[in-house]
């Protein structure tokens, strides 16, 4: 099966303080099975939205190129990495130092379901 990935698109969800925090789906079909990633920022830069396409962008990005054959194992590594990726991302500048993000990842692969998140990926 051939790599295709696929922005699905942007939305908001109502925040705690009433507020609307940006998400971001985004999804692959790949040999290890078809992923959906969501992720939801909040923050200054574009009010989190930069921070929601980053971390689905690093997950699925990183998710294709693992080299872990355990799908768990995979989707774990795909979140580390987008924690790494908005980290590093966080000292670059003030902008990102209040901002973070939350992130769920699921694979579907053989008839079976697997999912793993990140309830808070801190950029500061």
């Amino acid at each position: 099966m051939q790599d295709e990935r696929l922005v699905v698109g942007d939305y908001a969800s109502r925040g705690r303080d009433g507020g609307e925090n940006p998400c971001v789906v985004g999804c692959a079909h790949l040999y290890l099975g078809s992923v959906f990633v969501l992720g939801e920022g909040t923050g200054s830069s574009a009010s989190g939205r930069v921070e929601s396409r980053l971390a689905v962008s690093a997950v699925l990005t990183h998710f294709r190129s693992g080299t872990a054959q355990d799908p768990r194992e995979r989707l774990v590594d795909a979140l580390q990495h987008a924690s790494e990726i908005l980290c590093h991302r966080s000292r670059t500048g003030p902008m990102f130092h209040s901002a973070f993000a939350r992130c769920l990842v699921v694979l579907v692969r053989r008839g079976r379901l697997y999912a793993a998140r990140v309830g808070r990926i801190e950029l500061a």
